[in-house]
């Protein structure tokens, strides 16, 4: 994808200004990701293509100055026909948040990125954990006082990170060489007491393949 910059200075000067391709999947905004200066006025982006979902994508520009300028948003839907991340067990209500939502916003093919996330209705700059163990906890284990826990197994990943404006929290996940078939389970958690004695709201399970 490819954006041209227009600004009141010359060419040369635009292609330092820091670009980014903005992008969004069922609403939930990912990382921003950098565009390339052509050393000029065009700068292009390279969009992710196992995204699934209502996918959304624009370019933001600024100057030296702190002028931001930001193209129109383009659309499509991304699909994908096996099934690939599968939900189970069951997740617990925070009391200001509701029961977390976790997903991957994007397949998991070998030696891509996967974008997950976890969405809640908290306070924007929530604490939000997510993780990703070898094994499936079917029927889930309660720790009391801390979260309800569907993974177990080898951490493959654990990620502190928090809610944004919109009550959600994306991370990047670098898949490595891997075959296709490969299950890993993933949970997502927030900092919100429930009515059971957590003080983290916890999503239900996410039965993740690799394709």
């Amino acid at each position: 994808m490819r954006v041209q910059v227009y600004d009141n200075t010359a060419y040369y000067t635009t292609w330092y200004n820091p670009t980014v391709m903005n992008v969004s999947v069922n609403g939930i905004n990912l990382p921003a990701l950098k565009a390339q200066s052509s050393q000029g006025q065009i700068f292009r982006g390279k969009l992710p293509g196992n995204l699934v979902g209502a996918v959304g994508y624009r370019f933001t520009s600024s100057d030296e100055y702190g002028n931001t300028g930001t193209s129109a948003t383009k659309n499509y839907t991304g699909s994908y026909g096996p099934a690939f991340a599968t939900p189970y067990s069951t997740g617990t209500v925070g009391l200001s948040g509701g029961e977390p939502q976790f997903a991957a916003l994007s397949v998991p093919f070998s030696n891509s990125t996967m974008y997950l996330s976890v969405s809640s209705g908290a306070a924007p700059g929530t604490t939000a954990l997510i993780g990703i163990g070898t094994v499936q906890i079917p029927t889930g284990l309660s720790i009391p006082g801390l979260l309800f826990l569907n993974i177990g197994g080898t951490p493959l990943l654990t990620a502190t990170t928090s809610l944004d404006t919109n009550g959600d929290a994306v991370i990047a996940v670098p898949v490595p060489t891997v075959p296709s078939g490969v299950h890993v389970f993933g949970q997502g958690f927030v900092l919100d007491p429930t009515a059971g004695g957590h003080i983290f709201a916890s999503s239900k399970g996410l039965d993740i393949v690799t394709q």
